[in-house]
């Protein structure tokens, strides 16, 4: 058996016209012998019938492929005015072509509706078929670098506690004597200002210690105790001004049969100081007046006396 194979080989580059069954010819289509066709007769019309059976990519056995075929159909080359035909056949490189060469605005988009567009607008579907370009405004507005402002907030926009988490004050509400609060409502555009302070007549609940200087400017300090400390070594009475008149010194009440008020201290009639067993006091001017000006002494022998003379009670300077 031989080890080769003989093909028919031609020196023209025309295709055999006839060759006999499964004989074999190549034929040189190109002048430079680099295109060219294996072809083969057909194994029942011998010698009528040559079938091309391989061939370079360039050869005529590469365009009967892509050309009219089974494998291929009958393709069309795709042109513009064709770009709904779809048994078109496109490539990569066409596609892109198509759409640099169709650029359009999004505003010819079938389901937009743009009319007049300026800076910062967004599109807002209408609802029903169509994105229309709407400007942002109102309590919130976009510019153009895609920053949002938030210009106002309207009234009863925001619920407390509803809208918000975290801990607020709902509501303040005065304590009597204790504290004093006052709303005014619509002050500048805070809504209603809210002012705590102490109340007029303050009363408070337990003990009362004041770390700076007590300061009373009233006309009266009245003190509902038991007993009374006092730490400072002089007891100041009068501030010694030239407007300071009346009498200075101590009004002691107490009861006999009936309320009665005694009175030690300075008279600032005469500089001298007496004891008042029975007093009465202007409380306008200060003035001690009594009938009488007594002092009870013990005599060294555990006898108590009083209504001694009044020239035993009064010491002047």
């Amino acid at each position: 058996m031989a080890n080769q194979i003989q093909i028919k080989r031609s020196s023209a580059n025309a295709a055999p016209t006839g060759l006999a069954k499964g004989e074999l010819a190549w034929v040189d289509h190109g002048t430079g012998g680099g295109e060219g066709c294996l072809y083969i007769g057909d194994m029942t019309v011998a010698g009528a019938v040559v079938r091309t059976i391989g061939g370079t990519g360039t050869s005529a056995f590469a365009d009967d492929i892509l050309n009219n075929t089974p494998l291929t159909g009958n393709p069309t080359a795709p042109t513009a005015a064709a770009n709904d035909n779809d048994t078109s056949v496109a490539t990569t490189a066409y596609v892109d072509r198509q759409v640099l060469a169709n650029v359009v605005p999004i505003s010819q988009a079938s389901d937009t509706n743009i009319v007049n567009p300026s800076t910062a607008q967004v599109l807002i579907y209408d609802g029903t078929n169509s994105w229309d370009n709407k400007s942002l405004s109102g309590d919130v507005s976009i510019g153009a670098d895609g920053t949002a402002t938030v210009n106002s907030v309207a009234n009863g926009a925001v619920q407390m506690a509803t809208d918000t988490d975290g801990n607020f004050v709902s509501a303040v509400t005065a304590v009597a004597s204790e504290t004093s609060v006052n709303i005014t409502s619509g002050v500048g555009n805070a809504g209603d200002s809210v002012a705590v302070g102490l109340a007029t007549n303050i009363v408070t609940q337990g003990d009362l210690t004041v770390g700076g200087d007590l300061i009373v400017s009233g006309n009266s300090t009245q003190v509902n105790t038991n007993t009374i400390e006092l730490e400072d070594p002089m007891l100041v009475l009068g501030d010694g001004s030239p407007s300071t008149t009346g009498d200075r010194g101590i009004e002691v009440r107490y009861n006999n049969s009936g309320a009665q008020t005694g009175f030690f201290g300075l008279d600032s009639t005469d500089q001298s100081f007496r004891f008042y067993k029975t007093a009465v006091i202007n409380a306008t001017t200060n003035i001690v007046s009594s009938s009488q000006y007594t002092v009870t002494t013990y005599d060294q022998g555990s006898t108590f006396k009083d209504n001694l003379a009044p020239t035993s009670i009064v010491f002047g300077d």
